[in-house]
């Protein structure tokens, strides 16, 4: 029987052999006022008269490993694996939910857009801020601490899940890779199996989540920002979600940058949802539901994810008055529309090749999730320390006994089922003094015992810590004092202070891979699965070759508590002047200081690998195997040629990897540079991070003896940096040192390479700078202001004394040497204390200048920099040398 086609299968909307500019412009076009204010909210009702159907854009799917695991393997070609087997997931979902309705319908066909019910969204998101303190909360839900590893992982898992190529403008180039997704070119027009989001713009998961953050222009462009770049231009993802967070005191939902480098900088093809009860946060802020949407929109918000009802309502009050223009619902429908037209969801005829047809998947080139979640497993498994003992010696004398949950156990008996040593297992979870004793008893009559430590943890009382629990290192204590063969197993998502462990224990193995979001991370299925990985690796089936994303600091306890350095943090505006210190290697003082965990400084305050410059338990990168790697240069570096940023895109980098060791594994390859120190600099050299990774690349399956050509074809826009002088991005001029190394601070291979780049920028003289362009602060927190002339509105913030300091102090080095006669003036806000003090001066080196009757700190000649010192009420939006 010939089936009746719906009467809106012949507009324009719905004709997929049209670009989707056509589509989205014929659409605007019909809709009514009304309609379109329904359309604001990311759950939307159906239109019957044009066929649209209800549709959530807020609701997401979780990915098969949680992302600080994946980060561990170091394999962008498995995340993205890992990437599509969660985009099939996830697509397989939306259809079968589509079946369902099919059949309560009774005509066997799709569900009919009269259903109010929302379909579950097409949706995979991931976040992607870069976790940079162990102690705060989330850091499961982050690629780790680099902005590199963090926007290259990203980008390979978003490509991966929506099934479109990977850019090939921008980012890493994984020459070696057999990736799903190939390099190419991308079309706005390339179909898409899922919506991929990038959660958390540009600070939420893995940063927690305090009331208000101030954050500076180099770390903001430098640091936060970089992996969402990368997810856009590189990863090509179609949707972005805002933070809860409030930077500089403006809510992360009404930043004005949205818009500005979402849409226009990155270029994204897609749409921005707001975070969870958008509106609702709002109100509680004192804005009226109208003012939040208007703000929202105004800024880049396309979609609200809040009571549809209350959106609806808060789009037409701000329509009456004045706030909105239709216009502006046209902007962000058409961004939503352009996402949706992509999925599929509106071709009168299912060509999308992910689409399904009445529960049959479409031409999909499907993924095995199991085979890849069990890969993931042991490509994550990092070896943290290894005196001999591992692997086990496999024969039917010896005996291991396993400390841990009874699924643990249970999975490590299956794994070593093959071989002819026997598990002895003990259940002991909840370590009291009967278990201890119980596993002292295990120890004594096996050869060697694994322990199994999964409360290493955040504590539920104290989550910001890092601390290893008492108990459980009271419990190995106990162990090691009846058998020196003891194997720590770390079941841990984020660093663990183990300094005891570490100089005590033979062998430690970590990994993260403890379940996807959706089945528990400690449900039984999880933990058996990660026992078996581990029994495998135990005995050898497995070589470990996972790498930390994360630094692990020490030694003690409680970061937070002030007793341990997370890292030795440089802390330059703080020091007493004069005062000696340890030395690093270059020659520069470091102070154990610890800083506070809400401090996103992450220059000033030395933290990650980047800047900190102090000794570590293990370093970025870190993970060991069973067998050896030898690397040496294949060919002269670039050809031995001098680069030069004005013709030249990428360096190639020709290494030869052999392993050199007596069993098959992994290597993982680690690019890092040393910046140069740039020719006139001096004091007034912006600081350089101790070193950088710039590129990546894990080999797999090398044989014993075996070796491989790497040509790694490196970006030089990854050798950027933020000039807050300038005021952009630049590439630094000189000599740098090109390092290949197995971690952070294990360099194999050191090689100068010589960048034609930009040399360093002075200050401008006659111009506003504004305040957050600093080169170092304390004491300061950044607030909404007016915008300086010349300022972008979404760019204006002012320095105020931050609650508690006695002073604030904004260091600005980089002047042009003055002369005779400049003033500095500085813009914003300022009165007199109580006892008639002003709350600003200025320091040059010893002099200390106060204000003149005109409101200017004149400057002695010759300086180049300077410090703005508040002590009272003032607000500092920027100044300027005239």
């Amino acid at each position: 029987m010939t089936m009746t086609q719906p009467h809106y299968h012949g507009t324009e909307l719905w004709n997929e052999n049209l670009d989707i500019a056509t589509r989205v412009e014929w659409l605007l076009g019909e809709l009514t006022l009304d309609e379109k204010a329904v359309l604001i909210a990311a759950d939307t009702p159906a239109i019957d008269r044009l066929g649209i159907r209800p549709y959530s854009m807020g609701h997401a799917g979780s990915p098969i490993a949680q992302p600080i695991s994946m980060a561990a393997t170091w394999d962008p070609a498995l995340v993205q694996l890992a990437g599509t087997a969660t985009g099939e997931h996830i697509r397989r979902g939306f259809h079968a939910g589509d079946v369902i309705r099919a059949a309560d319908n009774g005509d066997g066909n799709a569900a009919s857009p009269h259903d109010t019910t929302p379909l579950s969204g097409l949706t995979c998101d991931i976040a992607v801020s870069p976790a940079f303190d162990p102690r705060w909360e989330g850091v499961e839900y982050s690629f780790g601490e680099d902005p590199l590893l963090c926007g290259v992982m990203a980008s390979v898992y978003i490509a991966g899940a929506q099934g479109t190529p990977i850019s090939d403008n921008a980012g890493y180039r994984f020459d070696n890779v057999n990736t799903v997704a190939k390099f190419g070119d991308f079309s706005v027009d390339d179909p898409l199996r899922v919506c991929g989001a990038l959660a958390a713009f540009f600070l939420g998961e893995g940063c927690g989540t305090p009331e208000d953050i101030t954050v500076d222009a180099r770390n903001r462009r430098e640091y936060f920002l970089e992996p969402f770049r990368r997810g856009i231009i590189t990863g090509n993802a179609s949707a972005v979600e805002t933070a809860s967070s409030v930077v500089n005191g403006t809510p992360e939902r009404f930043d004005p940058r949205l818009a500005e480098l979402v849409h226009d900088s990155y270029g994204i093809h897609g749409h921005v949802v707001s975070d969870e009860h958008a509106v609702a946060q709002a109100v509680v802020d004192g804005r009226t539901p109208e003012e939040a949407v208007a703000a929202m929109l105004c800024s880049g918000v396309d979609a609200v994810r809040d009571d549809p009802a209350v959106v609806e309502r808060a789009v037409h009050d701000a329509l009456d008055r004045g706030l909105l223009a239709e216009a502006d619902l046209d902007v962000a429908i058409g961004h939503t529309f352009a996402t949706k037209i992509r999925l599929g969801l509106f071709d009168a005829r299912p060509i999308n090749p992910y689409q399904w047809k009445q529960g049959r998947p479409g031409t999909m080139d499907p993924v095995d999730p199991t085979a890849t979640a069990e890969r993931l497993e042991a490509e994550q498994l990092v070896l943290l320390k290894n005196n001999g003992l591992l692997p086990l010696p496999i024969d039917g004398h010896r005996t291991l006994g396993v400390v841990g949950p009874e699924s643990f156990i249970a999975g490590v008996k299956k794994a070593v089922d093959q071989c002819a040593g026997a598990v002895v297992g003990s259940d002991i979870d909840v370590v009291g003094e009967s278990d201890r004793s119980r596993a002292v008893d295990l120890a004594l009559d096996v050869d060697t015992v694994a322990v199994v430590c999964r409360r290493a943890q955040p504590d539920v009382a104290n989550p910001r810590t890092i601390a290893f629990p008492d108990d459980e290192r009271r419990l190995l204590q106990d162990i090691l004092q009846v058998n020196s063969r003891v194997i720590v197993v770390l079941l841990t998502e984020r660093p663990v202070c183990i300094d005891w462990e570490k100089a005590a224990i033979p062998a430690i193995l970590t990994t993260a891979a403890l379940g996807s979001a959706s089945e528990g991370r400690t449900s039984a299925a999880a933990l058996e699965r990660t026992g078996r990985t581990v029994g495998r690796a135990l005995v050898g089936d497995v070589n470990p070759a996972g790498r930390l994303p994360m630094t692990w600091y020490g030694p003690g306890g409680s970061v937070g508590s002030g007793l341990v350095p997370a890292g030795i943090v440089r802390d330059r505006a703080s020091e007493p002047r004069g005062v000696d210190g340890p030395l690093d290697d270059d020659g520069d003082l470091y102070y154990d200081k610890v800083p506070d965990e809400d401090d996103f400084d992450i220059i000033g305050t030395g933290r990650t690998y980047q800047w900190c410059r102090g000794p570590v338990l293990f370093p970025f990168g870190h993970g060991l195997s069973y067998t050896t790697f030898d690397v040496e240069l294949a060919a002269p570096l670039n050809g031995g040629r001098r680069l030069d940023t004005t013709i030249d895109h990428s360096v190639l980098v020709n290494l030869r990897v052999t392993n050199t060791g007596a069993r098959t594994g992994d290597d993982v390859l680690q690019v890092y540079v040393r910046y140069p120190r740039e020719l006139g600099g001096g004091a007034n050299e912006e600081v350089k991070p101790v070193r950088r990774l710039i590129g990546f690349e894990r080999l797999n399956g090398l044989k014993p003896g075996e070796n491989f050509r790497v040509q790694m074809r490196i970006p030089l826009e990854n050798l950027r940096m933020y000039d807050v002088r300038k005021e952009g991005f630049r590439i630094p001029y000189g000599t740098y040192q090109l390092e290949v190394g197995s971690s952070s601070a294990d360099i194999r291979l050191s090689l100068p390479m010589q960048v034609r780049g930009e040399k360093p920028a002075t200050r401008p003289v006659h111009e506003w700078i504004a305040i957050d362009h600093w080169d170092e602060m304390s004491g300061a927190a950044l607030v909404p202001s007016r915008p300086l002339m010349g300022q972008e509105p979404g760019r204006a913030c002012a320095a105020v004394l931050e609650p508690g300091a006695a002073e604030a102090r904004l260091t600005f080095r980089g002047f042009e040497s003055t002369k005779e006669g400049r003033r500095l003036r500085v813009a914003g806000e300022r009165r007199r204390t109580d006892d008639g003090r002003t709350p600003i001066h200025v320091e040059v080196g010893a002099n200390v200048i106060v204000a003149d009757g005109d409101g200017a700190f004149p400057l002695p000649p010759y300086t180049t920099a300077l410090d703005i010192v508040l002590t009272g009420p003032a607000k500092i939006s920027g100044l300027r040398v005239d």
